[in-house]
């Protein structure tokens, strides 16, 4: 189970001409992790195909896009605009 910023979305969202400055800014935190911590910090981004093409190369298969892992309450679940900003993947390696 993995969980990544969604880049086809949040670059959508920065691009978006409507978008105030503020709401810019926040959707950048989005894409390169808040910063307020060590452990914050996004150093890529990916798409689902670049993703599911980087996982198959490293041997995982049986690829699943999941809203939900149902673990625990984290940005994994979060909406912004109605839109979900993280790629949640489930896939398996034999």
């Amino acid at each position: 189970m993995l969980s990544v910023p969604d880049l086809d979305i949040l670059c959508r969202m920065f691009v978006d001409p409507n978008l105030k400055t503020q709401d810019r800014f926040l959707v950048m935190m989005f894409l390169f992790g808040g910063q307020l911590t060590q452990n914050d910090f996004h150093k890529t981004g990916f798409s689902e195909d670049l993703l599911f093409d980087f996982l198959t190369s490293a041997g995982f298969e049986r690829f699943r896009r999941v809203a939900d892992f149902g673990l625990f309450q984290d940005t994994s679940l979060m909406r912004v605009w109605g839109a979900p900003i993280s790629l949640n993947i489930e896939c398996f390696k034999p």
